[in-house]
This record gives C-alpha cells, structure tokens and sequence, in this order.
C-alpha cells in the first residue's frame, strides 16, 4: 500500500484497516500503539486467517494532526518488529516464509531473546 495522509488516533487506523482490508471493525482483533517508534501494530482476521499488520507514521511530516501513513502486512516483510504477544498470539498459522521470518522476529523481541551472530572462546 503507498503512503497516504490520515490523522494518527485509533478511529482513523480503524477507518483505514477497514476500508482497504477487513470487512468490519470487529475484524480488527487488536490493535496496539507503540508511539515510541510511530507504528501502530494490529491483528486483523482476513477471510478465514488472521493476520498481522503494521501501520507506520511518518512522524516528520506531522502537521497538526495529519501524517503520512503506510500500511504494510506481515508477508511484505514490515521492518518494525515489535509486535507485542497479545497480537502475536491471535495470528493463524501460516505457511508463508515471510511472514514466519516477521513472526519470529517479533517474538524474539516481545520476550527480550538476542540471536549471537558470532562466538569465540579465543
């Protein structure tokens, strides 16, 4: 999805989630702000799975209450990964590697896990 302009409360990421990818607000399982990295996190059930979505704001271009927003889902690879546990938790399963890579990203950061890249005993 490109970015479009909204204001940036819950009622407009509602609107938005709603006219572009459920059919109802009671499609939206959970929705989660984390202002301090301008993303909102949500699951959202789609058809017969529910899936997971990230809604960017671009904080720099605010004016007054307008912003640019993107929304991007789980198997287009969003880069923000934090996704809390109570919107993890309500995601169908999926077989799609994408978002399985996002999914544990996510989970790694929500409880606090650090992959090693490198060790040395020397």
């Amino acid at each position: 999805m490109p970015w479009s302009v909204m204001n940036i409360h819950e009622a407009a990421v509602r609107f938005h989630l709603q006219a572009d990818f459920v059919e109802s607000n009671a499609d939206i399982l959970v929705l989660v702000e984390d202002p301090d990295n301008s993303v909102w996190y949500a699951a959202c059930r789609v058809g017969d799975s529910v899936c997971g979505f990230v809604i960017y704001s671009d904080v720099a271009l605010r004016d007054r209450d307008l912003c640019m927003v993107k929304i991007v889902l789980e198997d287009e690879g969003p880069d923000a990964i934090g996704a809390p546990l109570e919107v993890l938790e309500q995601l169908s399963p999926t077989s799609d590697p994408v978002a399985n890579e996002w999914r544990t990203a996510c989970y790694r950061t929500a409880l606090g896990v650090c992959t090693i890249i490198a060790y040395s005993a020397h």
